[in-house]
């Protein structure tokens, strides 16, 4: 997830585990192995470079419904991380985290 004072997405997951799930992701539909290997893609990239498929996956994860994908696209609008900059969409996916159960996206550094 973004961490705001580091400036930069950190993945805190297991490594292998993230590795096969950005080996399946193209073909799965199961959101936990979608969010896993976006977060993963996500930390292994600068702001802005090589994020398309991090960025497929994990709004095909939000769209489905994965409350912590909902909140890291709120963080990805929030920050400008992989998409563009934009507190409306990120207030969106904060809210839509939000309704999913996340208590992250309820708390003002969260959403």
């Amino acid at each position: 997830m973004y961490e705001v004072k580091k400036r930069r997405w950190v993945f805190e997951g297991d490594e292998k585990l993230a590795r096969e799930s950005c080996a399946r992701a193209a073909q799965t539909e199961d959101t936990e192995t979608l969010f896993e290997a976006a977060d993963y893609l996500l930390s292994q990239a600068e702001r802005g470079d090589k994020n398309a498929d991090a960025v497929y996956c994990m709004e095909r994860a939000a769209k489905a419904g994965h409350s912590q994908a909902l909140l890291a696209m709120g963080q990805m609008a929030e920050y400008g991380w992989a998409v563009g900059k934009s507190k409306k969409y990120a207030r969106r996916w904060y809210e839509a985290a939000a309704k999913a159960g996340n208590e992250e996206a309820r708390r003002p550094s969260g959403g």
